[in-house]
Order: C-alpha cells, then structure tokens, then sequence
C-alpha cells in the first residue's frame, strides 16, 4: 500500500433532524445494552435517558426522546423478523473494522452481529426511512464480517423501525 493511500471514514449522512438523529443512537445503545428484556416501558425509558450523553442533552428534550427511543426499540424487539434474528446467538454491538475497497482504507463501525457457531448475521438498524445507500452501507458491513469470520455463513439484513 502506498503512502498516499485515501482513509476514508464510514459515517451516516448528515440528517435534517437531530432530535431524530439521537433517537436512532439511543435505539442502537438500547439494542447494545438491553437486548430482549422484560424492562417495564417506564424503566426502558429511564434506561434510555441514563444512555443520553451530556453534550447530546443539551439541543433536546430528554425525557421525551428517550421515551420515543423506548417505543420505537420496544416496537422493533417485539417484530418476530428482529426477535428471531436476536435469538440463540452472540450479540456483538458497535464492532469498529478497517478494510481495504478499491485501494482505500475504510473503516466503519457494524451496528450489530449476532454470531453463531457458523453463522453471523448483521443488522443494519435503520429508524428512518429506507435510501439507497443503506444497501449499500449493509454490503461493505458484511464483508467486512466475511474478513473477520472467515470460516462462517455471513448474513445481513436492514432493519427499518
């Protein structure tokens, strides 16, 4: 590899709502923290608040993104597609990777992987609406996951709340 070789950083797209934003983040730390859980929604909420970081806290209402956090992860949770994909495996959350496409360094961080004995499954949690380059955000997420379980069937499946 040469020295001028372009690092190029996975990032979502910048949204025209953050408040949105966030909820999709405290929906991923709620799917890395919490798992299928027999939280009350009133304690879920409390959980998602717990998970707001001091600098996010201060362009939002709190309690009431953490509450819309709650719903919309206890909505996805309960969704049997989600429930079976959860199932029965490993899960590993927020899994950073760095790889090489077209003579670039990229690295990007996996929302999800539920590992098996020769399985992986990735999930793409999506809390907007589907854009075409989330198929293509999902493809580079499994194969980097073919990198890093060479040996195992890898999956990946999109996931819109």
């Amino acid at each position: 590899m040469s020295a001028a070789a372009v690092i190029e950083q996975e990032k979502e797209s910048e949204t025209a709502d953050p408040a949105g934003a966030l909820v999709g983040t405290l929906v991923h730390r709620l799917f890395q923290f919490t798992g299928v859980s027999d939280l009350s929604d009133e304690d879920l909420a409390v959980l998602a608040e717990r998970l707001i970081r001091p600098e996010e806290r201060v362009t939002a209402d709190a309690a009431a993104l953490a509450e819309r956090a709650a719903r919309v992860w206890r909505d996805l949770i309960r969704r049997p597609d989600v429930a079976e994909a959860v199932a029965g495996g490993e899960r590993l959350s927020e899994v950073p990777f760095s790889m090489m496409i077209d003579g670039r360094i990229v690295r990007g961080v996996i929302d999800a992987m539920i590992v098996r004995a020769d399985e992986v499954l990735v999930l793409e949690l999506k809390t907007g609406g589907p854009r075409p380059e989330h198929e293509q955000q999902l493809e580079r997420y499994v194969r980097a996951a073919r990198i890093l379980f060479p040996d195992a069937r890898v999956d990946g499946r999109l996931v819109y709340a």
